[in-house]
């Protein structure tokens, strides 16, 4: 997005909604021609037209691009450890026995296994 080209082309290709805008707020046309000064009335419109007029991405991609882990930076001390996995199934039974209580008859679901939980 901040490639000269790029912003060649927005300009050139948006040139008439820039040139609508400012007419408009200098004939006293546009609803905030009373309430905005002139930058203002043509840097609003243009902002909102490059962050609204993009095409809609998947929730996978906007999921996909939060979920970076971008590693330790810097002098940071950080301890990972693993938690074992109980070695009774009384935690896993009051599981089960929750979710039968709760669930419909002709509900189903697969037995959750008991994992190591890790953390930093």
């Amino acid at each position: 997005m901040d490639s000269p080209l790029f912003i060649l082309k927005f300009l050139v290709f948006k040139t008439p909604f820039i040139l609508k805008t400012a007419l408009f707020h200098a004939l006293g046309l546009s609803q905030t021609a009373p309430k905005w000064d002139f930058r203002t009335a043509l840097v609003v419109p243009i902002v909102r037209e490059l962050l609204c007029s993009s095409p809609p991405t998947s929730i996978s991609k906007q999921q996909q691009s939060t979920m970076r882990d971008p590693g330790i930076k810097g002098k940071m001390w950080v301890s990972r450890v693993t938690m074992p996995a109980p070695s009774e199934g009384a935690l896993l039974d009051l599981l089960v026995n929750t979710i039968d209580s709760l669930k419909r008859e002709n509900e189903s679901y697969s037995r959750p296994a008991i994992v190591p939980v890790e953390a930093e």
